[in-house]
């Protein structure tokens, strides 16, 4: 295991190096943070309104087929119709995990923290491990295994804090150099742990939330910089993400209408996806939503 250089060693070259710095550099550095903190909560939205849209469009064509099924009368084979979609799921994202790497299949919590305390660990913040970590959590939660976004999310959130900030990799070969100011790893921890406070804000919709998981529990070096570029962040992460719905339905109001008159009762997956679209809540927002549906 190789550490990394967190610590800054005071040295003449480092003396003469930023007495020589004006302060005009000075400030476009601090902008630059601000900016690319922004930006990781932006795409951090994007990716969960991504990964919240592909994993209800798969379970709504899962749903859509075996309803072909039962009304075709053919009851008995839907079970197993249901159970084979779903080991077929499993499987595909399994096989990308296989492709991706073994750092691709836990949930990368261990490993972002490891980074975060001082240890590099290897291909754990590559294209290639954030690519089949997004593939491999939208097929898992499609297929109804009982897991959650919130380990994968952290660890997601991480590999764009470090793409961000770093603007180069390995993988693709590619490297710009004008962002040699924060290709240090100094900068590149605090921009990880911006990610992982976004990747949890996004998988809860609890922005104070995702601040106070990465600072209790994944990065041990803070600073009451990092804590206000972090909350600012997470605006974008609010507002172009909602928390990841565990593999249900969409609450579409036709729906619930047709149930309401007919007399019937309404479905249990219908109440979860409308609790979940109002970020999980069971209260005004959800009881405003039905009052809205049945009328």
């Amino acid at each position: 295991m190789e550490s990394l250089d967190f610590q800054v060693i005071d040295n003449v070259l480092l003396r003469s190096y930023t007495t020589s710095v004006k302060w005009r550099e000075r400030l476009w550095k601090s902008l630059g943070k601000w900016l690319i903190a922004f930006l990781i909560g932006v795409i951090m939205g994007l990716i969960v309104y991504c990964v919240k849209m592909s994993v209800e469009n798969l379970t709504e064509i899962k749903f859509e087929v075996l309803n072909h099924f039962v009304k075709s009368g053919q009851t008995f084979s839907v079970f197993f119709l249901y159970l084979a979609i779903n080991l077929g799921l499993a499987l595909l994202g399994c096989l990308i995990v296989f492709a991706a790497g073994p750092v691709t299949s836990s949930s990368g919590i261990p490993e972002v923290k490891g980074y975060l305390n001082g240890v590099r660990v290897l291909r754990a913040f590559n294209a290639r491990t954030l690519i089949g970590k997004i593939t491999s959590l939208i097929l898992a939660f499609s297929s109804n295994l009982a897991l959650g976004p919130e380990g994968p999310m952290f660890h997601i959130g991480s590999m764009v804090g470090a793409a961000l900030s770093q603007a180069k990799s390995k993988t693709i070969g590619f490297n710009l150099k004008s962002f040699w100011r924060y290709q240090n790893d100094r900068d590149k921890r605090d921009f990880i742990s911006c990610g992982a406070a976004a990747g949890i804000a996004a998988a809860f919709g609890a922005p104070i939330g995702g601040v106070l998981f990465a600072m209790e529990e994944g990065s041990s070096f803070w600073s009451k910089q990092l804590s206000w570029r972090t909350f600012f962040q997470l605006h974008g992460v609010h507002v172009h993400g909602q928390p990841v719905p565990a593999g249900v339905p969409a609450a579409d109001p036709r729906l619930w209408r047709a149930h309401v008159r007919a007399g019937t009762a309404v479905p249990l997956h219908l109440h979860r996806a409308a609790a979940l679209r109002c970020h999980g809540g069971g209260g005004r927002p959800y009881r405003r939503s039905l009052l809205t549906l049945q009328h």
